[in-house]
């Protein structure tokens, strides 16, 4: 795929549906004047850009089917370029599919090429559950159940301060809070580091944005933390968050 191609269907729209970019002709000549810090990115992604074809997916997730296919799926996996540094919710939708593919029966590889990388990850290759079907459809059932939950009333699950919370480090060069524990083994310090970054990460600051400064989510959940300490809603919320992450955490441990 030629680099102006990807551009036009992935960067292009990733930029328009977040408002970051002027709609039209505008918009365009915007990001022809910026590509020079994306090109790279599209570079690291080439040798992984050959052969995309769909990939049908049917799974049995409890007392659900699965159907569907997933597009664009290369002999090396899904691929992605990601906007900014690599974090949790840039890698949901790829992450979903990856691993949609893999409960099915077919390992299948992420490849991330940032256009700010961090230090040593120009390109990061995860492979979700280490390519285990079983362990991927277990993870995707709990997410169909939170789905179906989540009609019912707002789960405690914000993509922001969940990953704040599970990518905490305890030290310089310690692993990630969701690399190591699980709720039921989570130290209190840990605990309490973890949530300080959440509460971070929902009021955000000049230099960061919280998810207390959208609108959707104020309307429903105020502008406060919306879980008080030592609550069933802090629990549910800090559970979440380990489970949801810990999984894509693990693997970027590993690529």
């Amino acid at each position: 795929m030629a680099d102006d191609n990807l551009l036009d269907t992935t960067l292009m729209q990733q930029l328009w549906a977040r408002g970051d970019l002027p709609p039209g002709t505008l918009g365009r000549v915007s990001l022809h004047a910026a590509e020079s810090k994306v090109r790279p990115a599209v570079a690291r992604l080439r040798p992984f850009l050959h052969d995309p074809q769909p990939v049908p997916v049917q799974l049995t997730l409890g007392e659900w089917e699965l159907r569907g296919q997933v597009p664009g799926v290369g002999p090396d996996g899904v691929v992605r370029l990601v906007l900014g540094a690599i974090e949790g919710r840039k890698l949901v939708e790829a992450w979903f599919l990856a691993a949609a593919v893999t409960a099915s029966g077919r390992p299948c590889a992420l490849h991330v090429a940032p256009t700010k990388p961090a230090k040593g990850e120009d390109l990061a290759t995860l492979l979700p559950f280490g390519g285990d079907a079983a362990n991927a459809k277990a993870w995707l059932l709990r997410r169909v159940q939170g789905f179906h939950e989540g009609r019912r009333r707002p789960l405690p699950f914000l993509a922001r301060a969940s990953w704040a919370l599970a990518n905490r480090k305890m030290g310089r060069g310690a692993p990630p809070i969701g690399l190591q524990w699980g709720y039921d083994n989570l130290p209190s310090e840990a605990r309490k580091a973890g949530l300080t970054a959440a509460r971070e990460h929902w009021y955000g600051s000049d230099r960061l944005t919280g998810e207390a400064q959208d609108a959707a989510v104020v309307a429903v959940l105020g502008t406060d933390w919306p879980y008080p300490e030592d609550s069933a809603s802090e629990a549910e919320f800090i559970t979440l968050a380990l489970d949801f992450w810990g999984p894509v955490l693990q693997a970027r441990s590993q690529a």
